[in-house]
């Protein structure tokens, strides 16, 4: 376990307070559902009461197995502190459910529980008994509560239709299929072509799961859309979030960024000898894992393909609560910078330190009269170098690569460029600059005890200064 995961242990549960007239951000790590709410939906996950088509004792044993292991899914989330829950931001999503369904009561049967997931992808899923799970990366990527409002109901769809558990019964079923085991046995047993048959089946298998998941994306998009119309919110929050999602980015930001004055301060000026790049642009490599899936095997349609299909449902004109909307904007805009933070928190507890220090480095200018930036940007500097000297460098730490943005590429050849010493030399002089004043207490004994342990364990004691 990273040390850094330490850090829920240390954060009040305040999201804003103000001293000496200076706003500084508390996180709200810490929310976390109690043990007991999770024990219970767990239990309703594991116990659906969901009357199963299936009929062999086989085929129901392993529709119980998956039960199980969605209910160990939830329960493993909350075991990794990754569930945020009663939080403001939390509050907020259950407040837009709450009212999607107090104008849509005839589709309710069980209450609806939203957790925020500290999660990087850009997702938000239903799991089935009314919970619904919202990633902290796509919260940030989302520009107003009405596009919230339909993203929840898109996925609230998803139980009131009990795809969770058909979806479960179909794949029991095909798997099962008497014809299918046949295919698969004389595919095997071929002399020759034997991988390419077996591999046609498995094609074809995915092909067909993979088509029902897409039809059910469609539907739910459908069903969303009548929940936010008749609560008075417009047709284009549907679009914009489905065109946003169309084009989402693993990069958020990438505002110009100058290292060189990041770091910098009266005291201490930046090598910028540490910046400098020789050409390996031809060198980079593409990015691991960044390929077009064919369009059969795609679970979710392209978004293009889902604007398509839910104009045939909307009407031009149809009027928007305006007191309502008005309210929940705002709430929902003074809630943005919170959301920033915990995503790069949930950056760093990922392990993915470059990213969070580019983000942090992006934000600081946006956000910079909140101290938080310059304690986010510290904890990631700290974490590359423990990284670098506990062999883990290249676990957290890419390379340059095409297909990433100039400014990521340019942070990371200096990070590349830099051994751990001339980091740490790095890291002291930003730490005096912004962090001696221990605005924040409880990050700044973490980052203390933590600079602590890499001096007795790692460093090289003849390079370093004491920041604190």
């Amino acid at each position: 376990m990273r040390i850094s995961v330490l850090l829920i242990t240390f954060f009040f549960s305040v999201t804003l307070f103000s001293q000496n007239n200076e706003k500084v951000y508390y996180p709200i790590v810490n929310y976390s559902p109690p043990d007991s709410l999770i024990t219970y939906l767990a239990h309703q996950l594991k116990n659906p009461h969901y009357e199963s088509s299936l009929k062999g004792k086989k085929e129901n044993d392993e529709l119980k197995e998956i039960y199980a292991r969605r209910s160990q899914f939830l329960m493993d989330l909350q075991s990794k502190k990754m569930l945020m829950y009663n939080d403001p931001t939390t509050q907020f999503l259950q407040q837009i459910v709450d009212k999607l369904f107090n104008e849509n009561k005839d589709l309710v049967r069980d209450r609806f529980y939203v957790f925020t997931v500290r999660d990087n992808e850009i997702n938000a899923f239903s799991v089935g008994k009314g919970i619904i799970l919202i990633n902290i990366s796509l919260l940030e990527r989302i520009k107003s509560w009405q596009e919230l409002a339909f993203i929840l109901g898109h996925e609230a769809g998803h139980d009131i239709l009990l795809h969770a558990f058909k979806s479960s019964e179909q794949t029991i079923k095909i798997l099962n299929d008497k014809n299918l085991k046949k295919k698969l046995k004389e595919a095997a047993s071929k002399e020759y072509g034997r991988y390419t048959a077996v591999s046609n089946i498995y094609y074809n298998l995915l092909s067909l799961t993979s088509e029902h998941s897409r039809d059910n994306e469609i539907s739910c998009d459908s069903l969303g859309y009548y929940l936010i119309k008749n609560i008075g919110l417009e047709d284009k929050a549907a679009f914009s979030v489905l065109n946003m999602l169309d084009s989402a980015d693993y990069f958020l930001y990438d505002y110009p960024i100058d290292i060189a004055a990041t770091f910098s301060n009266k005291n201490y000026t930046f090598n910028k000898d540490w910046l400098y790049n020789e050409d390996a642009s031809a060198s980079w490599s593409a990015v691991e894992g960044l390929y077009t899936i064919p369009d059969s095997l795609k679970t979710h349609p392209d978004c293009s393909e889902r604007i398509l299909q839910l104009k045939y449902l909307t009407q031009n004109g149809n009027i928007s609560n305006a007191e309502i909307n008005h309210e929940m904007e705002n709430t929902f805009m003074s809630l943005k910078k919170s959301i920033a933070f915990e995503s790069i928190l949930t950056q760093i507890e990922s392990g993915n330190y470059s990213l969070s220090l580019f983000n942090a480095i992006n934000i600081k200018n946006k956000y910079n009269d909140n101290l938080f930036v310059d304690y986010l940007i510290a904890h990631s500097l700290l974490e590359i170098i423990v990284s670098l000297k506990n062999q883990k460098f290249n676990q957290h730490i890419p390379f340059p690569n095409k297909k990433f943005p100039e400014n990521y590429n340019n942070l990371l050849n200096f990070l590349h460029n830099c051994n751990s010493s001339k980091l740490t030399i790095v890291y002291n002089n930003f730490v005096k600059e912004y962090l001696n004043d221990n605005k924040i207490p409880e990050y700044n004994n973490f980052l203390n005890g933590y600079y602590k342990f890499y001096v007795e364990n790692f460093a090289d004691k003849e390079l370093l200064t004491y920041p604190y």
